[in-house]
């Protein structure tokens, strides 16, 4: 509480300022907040503390314990974005032509940027790995409710088996019938077993991530910076 006497808060206000920070955190530890914020907090000038506005921030990933709380469709820009997040698959729109599907943030971004650093563009990307590594045909389904040029799919899986994704990959496929096309670069756990998985699907499995993006840029119609 040290940062209110910081603030110059009012002396005869530090114990109102403490309680209002002690009930922010008790709210967010009841109902597994990802942000709780006050922003502008006012001071009147009768001594008292007003919020000027707020927010609150719920982990979806925790909803499960919060059955008063439900997403609904206002929350979201579109239909496509909806749609995912009651499915619990993380997917973001962005304005370029390559759909991106992969396994983790940390790929994602280092994935999303390798086609930038080409000279490509990202059109969506969506969530293809940890809990979501059994739903390719669901994955498929909403990734191409946005137009994109080519798909391009790169993973690496330990717990989130190659060769489990490759194989519901190839289902969504079959199922959805797209008709982009489609590079995959999908490593890790089972990897010689959904090389055998794409390749008989007629798809060629790549093991380099570069090579991968540098593909699908060349699919989508423009020419990669070597």
């Amino acid at each position: 509480m040290l940062f209110l006497y910081d603030l110059g808060i009012d002396q005869a206000m530090i114990g109102q300022g403490a309680k209002l920070l002690i009930n922010l955190y008790q709210v967010y530890l009841k109902h597994d907040a990802e942000l709780v914020e006050i922003n502008p907090l006012m001071v009147t000038a009768d001594g008292k503390f007003v919020a000027g506005d707020g927010k609150v921030s719920l982990d979806d990933n925790a909803l499960y314990r919060h059955p008063n709380f439900s997403i609904t469709r206002e929350h979201f820009e579109d239909d496509v974005q909806y749609a995912a997040a009651i499915e619990g698959i993380p997917y973001l729109q962005f304005s370029g032509d390559i759909g991106l599907m992969c396994a983790g943030a940390g790929l994602t971004n280092t994935v999303y940027d390798l086609v930038n650093d080409y000279g490509g563009s990202v059109a969506s990307y969506l969530e293809f790995g940890g809990p979501n590594y059994h739903k390719a045909v669901k994955a498929m389904e909403l990734i191409m409710q946005k137009k994109i040029s080519v798909l391009l799919v790169v993973t690496f899986g330990t717990i989130a088996r190659a060769d489990v994704m490759a194989q519901g990959l190839v289902d969504a496929i079959n199922e959805h019938k797209p008709e982009f096309p489609i590079v995959t670069a999908i490593r890790g756990t089972g990897e010689e077993a959904a090389n055998d998985i794409l390749k008989n699907a007629g798809l060629d499995p790549l093991s380099d991530t570069e090579e991968a993006v540098k593909q699908a840029i060349k699919l989508a119609g423009g020419v990669p910076v070597l």
